[in-house]
């Protein structure tokens, strides 16, 4: 909790929303514009700078905003995984794979 006691206390629009969306180690930001996102890329490796810590693996699904990206911070390859959820950057979706257990055919509501 000392990165989130940090971040709470740079007080800034983007340190609280990294708090709220940080995730065990990912982060996930959002930006309306190309030019938002590479401000958020700058800003957050900033940021955590400050701490000696280092952000990397940064992927949009964006071409613009990938390319801006210098390859020693951007995600290798096109395919991540956040949360246990499997995402696509270049095809945009998102991949899930639910298995149901086998219940022997006995799948009727009892009452």
């Amino acid at each position: 909790m000392a990165l989130a006691s940090f971040l709470i206390n740079e007080g800034s629009t983007l340190a609280n929303e990294i708090v709220s969306n940080l995730y065990v180690e990912n982060i996930m930001m959002q930006a309306e514009t190309p030019e938002e996102a590479i401000q958020n890329y700058t800003e957050s490796k900033k940021l955590f700078e400050k701490i000696v810590m280092n952000l990397r693996e940064y992927v949009s699904n964006s071409h613009e905003v990938n390319s801006r990206i210098p390859e020693i911070d951007k995600l290798q390859g096109t395919s991540m995984k956040i949360l246990g959820v499997n995402y696509n950057t270049e095809q945009k979706f998102v991949l899930y794979r639910n298995e149901f257990p086998d219940d022997g055919g006995n799948n009727q509501k009892k009452t």
